[in-house]
Protein backbone atom coordinates (compact mmCIF):
# COMPACT_ATOMS: atom_id res chain seq x y z
CA UNK A 1 0.00 0.00 0.00
CA UNK A 2 2.37 2.61 1.07
CA UNK A 3 5.59 -0.07 0.05
CA UNK A 4 8.08 1.40 -2.56
CA UNK A 5 7.37 4.75 -3.99
CA UNK A 6 6.72 6.35 0.07
CA UNK A 7 10.36 5.66 0.55
CA UNK A 8 11.81 6.66 -2.52
CA UNK A 9 9.87 9.83 -1.96
CA UNK A 10 10.71 10.76 1.93
CA UNK A 11 13.37 8.21 2.86
CA UNK A 12 12.81 4.59 4.74
CA UNK A 13 12.48 6.09 8.13
CA UNK A 14 10.56 8.49 7.62
CA UNK A 15 8.16 5.72 5.22
CA UNK A 16 8.30 3.68 8.52
CA UNK A 17 6.92 6.63 10.48
CA UNK A 18 4.13 7.27 8.54
CA UNK A 19 3.19 3.31 7.65
CA UNK A 20 3.56 3.02 12.07
CA UNK A 21 0.83 6.27 12.54
CA UNK A 22 -1.18 5.03 8.99
CA UNK A 23 -1.88 1.69 10.58
CA UNK A 24 -2.83 3.47 13.71
CA UNK A 25 -5.74 5.32 11.82
CA UNK A 26 -6.71 2.34 10.10
CA UNK A 27 -6.70 0.15 13.61
CA UNK A 28 -8.64 2.80 15.45
CA UNK A 29 -11.00 3.42 12.53
CA UNK A 30 -11.62 -0.50 12.57
CA UNK A 31 -11.91 -1.13 16.13
CA UNK A 32 -13.85 1.86 17.36
CA UNK A 33 -15.86 3.11 14.21
CA UNK A 34 -18.35 0.92 14.77
CA UNK A 35 -18.54 -0.35 11.33
CA UNK A 36 -20.62 -3.09 9.51
CA UNK A 37 -19.46 -5.81 7.14
CA UNK A 38 -20.29 -3.21 4.08
CA UNK A 39 -18.92 0.02 5.36
CA UNK A 40 -15.71 0.83 3.65
CA UNK A 41 -12.95 2.81 4.96
CA UNK A 42 -11.09 4.81 2.55
CA UNK A 43 -7.47 5.74 2.76
CA UNK A 44 -6.30 8.54 1.14
CA UNK A 45 -2.62 9.44 0.89
CA UNK A 46 -1.20 13.29 -0.57
CA UNK A 47 2.78 13.56 -1.02
CA UNK A 48 3.49 17.25 -0.91
CA UNK A 49 6.68 19.21 -1.52
CA UNK A 50 7.14 19.68 2.34
CA UNK A 51 4.48 17.33 3.81
CA UNK A 52 2.98 13.95 3.46
CA UNK A 53 -1.16 14.01 4.84
CA UNK A 54 -2.82 10.52 5.51
CA UNK A 55 -6.40 10.94 5.84
CA UNK A 56 -8.15 7.69 6.99
CA UNK A 57 -12.07 7.95 6.13
CA UNK A 58 -15.05 6.03 7.79
CA UNK A 59 -18.37 6.50 7.77
CA UNK A 60 -19.48 7.00 10.96
CA UNK A 61 -19.74 10.73 12.27
CA UNK A 62 -17.41 12.44 13.78
CA UNK A 63 -19.74 13.14 16.72
CA UNK A 64 -18.83 9.47 17.54
CA UNK A 65 -14.76 9.99 17.99
CA UNK A 66 -13.93 10.38 21.38
CA UNK A 67 -10.34 10.58 22.57
CA UNK A 68 -9.95 8.30 25.57
CA UNK A 69 -6.63 8.75 28.27
CA UNK A 70 -4.76 5.69 28.73
CA UNK A 71 -5.91 3.13 31.33
CA UNK A 72 -4.25 0.01 32.93
CA UNK A 73 -7.83 -1.62 33.30
CA UNK A 74 -8.27 -0.84 29.33
CA UNK A 75 -6.38 -2.29 26.34
CA UNK A 76 -4.88 0.53 24.16
CA UNK A 77 -5.47 4.00 25.04
CA UNK A 78 -2.49 5.52 23.58
CA UNK A 79 -2.85 5.30 19.95
CA UNK A 80 -4.12 8.77 19.21
CA UNK A 81 -1.19 10.29 21.42
CA UNK A 82 1.18 8.48 18.55
CA UNK A 83 -0.62 10.18 15.77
Amino acid sequence: MLDGWLGDAVGDQAAETIRLATTELVSNAVRHGELSADDDIVLVVDLGADVVRVDVEQPTSAEAARVLGPDADRDGGLGLMIV
